[in-house]
């Protein structure tokens, strides 16, 4: 099985080549994973094989959170009930 990979950015594009797999055989979660940000313009998979399941594409995860949000949400509230006492 032949698996080529192109991203969005122009580079020339990646072939992973698959062997040993004979007829009926499964094989395991394969995964591509960026080290530079770059994302994935397109996939060919060339093969021989009867069918093709469960393909799932995710991103990444996202950064978390470094406490500004709760502290915008504080000063909201706090300017919420300073204005409440004035009106």
């Amino acid at each position: 099985m032949t698996l080529i990979v192109q991203d969005n950015q122009g580079d020339p594009f990646q072939t992973f080549i698959f062997s040993g797999l004979g007829a009926n055989a499964d094989f395991a979660r394969q995964g591509i994973i960026s080290l530079d940000g770059e994302t994935i313009q397109s996939i060919t998979l060339i093969s021989d094989f009867k069918e093709l399941k469960q393909i799932e594409f995710s991103f990444a995860p996202g950064v978390p959170d470094g406490g500004v949000t709760v502290m915008l949400l504080g000063a909201a509230l706090g300017m919420l009930g300073i204005a409440r006492r004035y009106i």
